[in-house]
């Protein structure tokens, strides 16, 4: 793996291609991303057209900090990343509201469903004193099985009691045994959303048809949204019925919720998967 960084004045398409003749490599480890800087999206887009007009099938592997949007995660797939590490910011944050680990599922579900293997850490040191936030934690790790499991990161190991250290080892090993790709997927068609439910938990396969404002909610909860942002986004619906709606997608499942914020599960299938009747 060779090590380099997108501010490197050096590092172009040009550059990279020639680097790779001469060392025979096209596995590049990039460091930490910054989603904000002009030479990111710059170098992904040369990366990308690079990708699709020749055989120098680049690999990347690189650092992601939380909250990057869709747009990014899709180029830097297109743009040759296959493995991300999440930034682990959870330990400093101790109090974050939302969550830090939503916000960190967020980011994990938007680079997966972008085709990029995910590796995140967290640490949950409010789970040993907080007994709602281990509940709610405990429910979201439970729906959550088609993305990645977390690694608990070493602080964690290192700053929390046995008996703490036992329960989230047991989380982490249940949600990685329960893990399987593709496994809960949707497609938009006109005016609908079509969910597929094949997590090993479900024990079998379940279809979901959501229409009109129900499959726009479903879709505006891909970012973590707190139930005032969708009261607002469903204006003119009754607020009885969003209610009842959002609940019976946090029963199956499809949405987690963790206190006052939503996120959705699903991932968007991919073109193969909708022609094939089986994901393997």
């Amino acid at each position: 793996m060779v090590h380099l960084t997108i501010v490197d004045q050096a590092l172009d398409a040009g550059a990279l291609i020639q680097r790779a003749q001469t060392e025979r490599k096209l596995d590049f480890e990039l460091g930490v991303i910054d989603p904000f800087a002009p030479a990111t999206e710059a170098f992904f887009l040369d990366m990308a057209e690079v990708r699709s007009q020749s055989y120098f099938g680049f690999r990347f592997q690189c650092t992601v900090p939380t909250g990057i949007t869709e747009e990014l995660a899709t180029l830097l797939g297109r743009g040759g990343v296959i493995n991300a590490n999440l930034l682990d910011s959870s330990g400093e944050h101790a109090e974050h509201e939302p969550p830090e680990y939503l916000c960190q599922l967020e980011t994990v579900r938007v680079l997966y469903e972008a085709g990029i293997d995910v590796r995140w850490q967290v640490s949950w040191p409010r789970v040993m004193r907080d007994p709602f936030f281990g509940r709610e934690l405990l429910r979201t790790c439970a729906a959550a099985s088609n993305l990645p499991p977390p690694d608990i990161s070493e602080q964690f190991r290192h700053d929390v009691p046995r008996d703490t250290l036992t329960r989230m080892q047991a989380i982490t090993t249940a949600w990685g045994t329960q893990f399987r790709k593709s496994t809960l997927t949707f497609a938009r068609g006109p005016g609908f959303v079509r969910i597929r439910d094949r997590r090993p938990s479900k024990g079998g396969c379940r279809f979901y048809t959501l229409k009109a404002q129900q499959a726009d909610i479903l879709r505006f909860c891909s970012r973590l949204r707190t139930r005032s942002d969708i009261g607002h986004f469903a204006e003119g619906v009754p607020d009885n019925k969003v209610t009842a709606f959002l609940e019976r997608m946090v029963t199956d499942e499809l949405i987690a919720r963790h206190g006052n914020y939503y996120l959705s599960l699903p991932t968007r299938r991919t073109l193969g998967e909708r022609w094939s009747s089986e994901v393997v």
